[in-house]
């Protein structure tokens, strides 16, 4: 089990990093199979606002939520 903590330093802001985190981490859990818990890191992910998101990451956030069948996550 991989834990990662993002934590939030600049009065409320996230930064990149942060971002890029959380996706590499959600990657990680997606290519192992475990798309519940690359659904939660897309999620972390996607709220900090980010403007040079790919697309290729909503796309596996999507593919995570409809993997378990969680229909509110697939957009």
């Amino acid at each position: 089990m991989i834990v990662v903590t993002i934590s939030n330093e600049s009065f409320g802001q996230k930064t990149s990093d942060e971002y890029w985190q959380a996706v590499l981490l959600a990657g990680s859990y997606y290519d192992n199979a475990d798309y519940k818990e690359a659904a939660k890191a897309y999620k972390v992910a996607f709220e900090i606002e980010y403007p040079e998101e790919f697309e290729n990451d909503r796309l596996f956030a999507a593919a995570s939520n409809a993997m378990i069948e969680n229909e509110e996550g697939v957009f």
